[in-house]
């Protein structure tokens, strides 16, 4: 498995089918916190060519020293199941 980084139409076609599925990991909350300096990034676990677990990432910029370190996931990955992750 591969981590990578995914764009916005893959996440939200994994998401979006996805039992746990929140707002925290919405298109209005990235939207929502764009507009509070926030930038959005979206990462996979690729497995030949499937993704099987997804995130949100939140970063901002810490203006003290100007580079954007603050990174957050908010209510934690999106995974086909939690062998995948640990194993």
């Amino acid at each position: 498995m591969k981590l990578k980084e995914i764009n916005k139409k893959e996440f939200f076609d994994f998401c979006n089918t996805h039992q746990t599925n929140n707002f925290h990991q919405s298109r209005q909350w990235a939207e929502y916190k764009r507009l509070d300096g926030w930038h959005t990034y979206f990462v996979g676990l690729d497995q030949n060519g499937k993704i099987k677990a997804a995130a949100m990432l939140l970063s901002k910029e810490i203006p003290v020293i100007k580079r954007r370190v603050l990174e957050v996931i908010i209510r934690g990955i999106y995974k086909d199941s939690l062998y995948l992750i640990t194993s």
